[in-house]
């Protein structure tokens, strides 16, 4: 292979990850989580959707694994970086923003900018984990807890009916 070109598998394997049968469906809340959000309380509901995701994004080896993939090469391959991130936080996880939006029709939250509501959830709830796991590493259990306990309440204080957003 010549210096500076792309392995034949890079940006096949994970341009059909990005389209339609990509793997990433594993770190969205899953479908039993996001199905309880009506008939169940807020808090509760955001609670169980939101351990079963960090779950996902601290147990699926495939999706960390592209993802630091796509992080350490995308400079090489820029194509590999705009197919990652061409989709946006909506596009990549709908059932996130479906899971918010039904709320915010119900009332149960109000969110103006639903980009930034689904950036703002991830930035408490995923993120640092997917930032430890970028350099192989992981946040304790215990920490995990609270982290979800209290980025789901402090989503919750900004995003509930009465809150000033």
């Amino acid at each position: 292979m010549k210096p500076g070109s792309r392995p034949a598998y890079t940006l096949p394997s994970a341009d059909s990850r990005v389209s339609g049968t990509d793997p990433t469906a594993a770190i969205v809340m899953p479908p039993a989580a996001t199905a309880r959000l009506p008939i169940r309380p807020t808090s509760a509901a955001l609670l169980d959707a939101a351990r079963a995701w960090v779950h996902a994004v601290r147990t699926n080896k495939d999706v960390i694994a592209l993802r630091n993939l796509v992080a350490a090469e995308q400079h090489r391959f820029p194509e590999l970086g705009r197919a990652w991130h061409g989709h946006g936080p909506e596009g990549h996880h709908p059932a996130v923003a479906g899971a918010l939006r039904a709320l915010a029709d119900q009332g149960r939250l109000v969110i103006p900018d639903l980009e930034a509501a689904i950036i703002q959830l991830y930035a408490l709830l995923v993120f640092p984990h997917m930032v430890f796991s970028t350099y192989g590493t992981h946040i304790e259990d215990d920490l995990t807890g609270r982290l979800i306990v209290s980025g789901v309440d402090m989503f919750l204080r900004h995003y509930g009916p009465g809150q000033e957003c």
